[in-house]
């Protein structure tokens, strides 16, 4: 199996309005059947920004906080459906523990 492991540690600058992707609609989401999406950018420092999309609501209160954004994609077997995992932490407060299975 592989995988790959991100680790995005910084101050968050700003939150998009969040959109609900469905499998209706976005024929690369497998599972769950429809999850909320937002894009969000970090400060990592030494001018180093960062652009990702986050699945789930990352509230705008939370901009100017210090955050830490761990990200894991794990091949499923020979299959072309990867596994995609997700925390944000928001201090020491994980607010967003998120899973989604797609097709590669």
């Amino acid at each position: 199996m592989d995988y790959t492991d991100l680790r995005i540690v910084g101050q968050l600058l700003s939150v998009s309005t969040p959109s609900l992707v469905d499998r209706l609609n976005e024929t690369t989401l497998l599972s769950p059947e429809s999850v909320y999406s937002t894009r969000v950018e970090i400060d990592q420092g030494n001018n180093k920004k960062t652009s990702t999309e986050v699945y789930g609501i990352v509230p705008s209160n939370y901009v100017g906080q210090d955050v830490l954004l761990l990200q894991s994609c794990y091949k499923l077997g020979k299959s072309n459906r990867l596994l995609f995992m997700q925390e944000l932490y928001v201090g020491t407060e994980r607010v967003i523990n998120q899973s989604v299975v797609v097709k590669k």
